[in-house]
């Protein structure tokens, strides 16, 4: 883990906005290096744009089912009443799917 911050955090992490409170919190589980990989690779094309900030972006990726968190908004979030900072809040609980399909606007049904 350590190497990985060491290689990266400097050039590519801090430069985005990731501070070592971002860093450790998506360290702590389970598929720490895919995690900072995919935020390396793909944090300012994805979350960055939908307005989620580091911050955000840690919580999100700090727990299980992270892809599948990720998918979620890249397919829903446009659709959601949630602001950046609840959705962050929400997908750290385990109903964050049923939560955050409901948000969806009623004409709209989650993929």
């Amino acid at each position: 883990k350590l190497d990985w911050v060491r290689d990266n955090y400097q050039d590519v992490l801090e430069p985005m906005g990731f501070n070592g409170s971002h860093v450790s919190q998506i360290v702590v589980n389970a598929g720490w290096q895919e995690k900072l990989d995919w935020v390396r690779d793909n944090y300012q094309d994805v979350l960055e744009p939908m307005g989620f900030e580091p911050t955000h972006a840690a919580r999100i990726l700090k727990n299980k089912a992270w892809q599948e968190k990720i998918d979620w908004l890249a397919n829903n979030y446009e659709n959601s009443i949630y602001t950046q900072a609840e959705t962050a809040k929400i997908m750290t609980s385990k109903n964050w799917l049923q939560r955050m399909n409901y948000s969806l606007s009623p004409n709209i049904s989650a993929n």
